[in-house]
């Protein structure tokens, strides 16, 4: 898992090249020209992260570790 498992973009956030410092500027430029934008971006980013990390999901995912590292003790 990683970055691009989460991340779509001009969806919910952006790629950028490392140490490209004028990209970054531009997008930040982007979204703060475009509040609306920047609302929707962020909504759909944590819409994702919530569903992705919902604390029942994690606790189950966890305790089904276990059970298999219990099952091969």
């Amino acid at each position: 898992g990683g970055i691009p498992e989460f991340l779509v973009d001009n969806e919910n956030g952006f790629v950028i090249e490392p140490r490209d410092p004028a990209q970054l500027t531009q997008k930040m430029l982007a979204l703060l020209q475009d509040p609306k934008r920047a609302k929707t971006m962020g909504d759909r980013g944590r819409k994702l992260i919530e569903k992705k990390f919902d604390w029942r999901l994690i606790t189950a995912q966890v305790i089904d570790m276990y059970h298999k590292l219990l099952e091969k003790a």
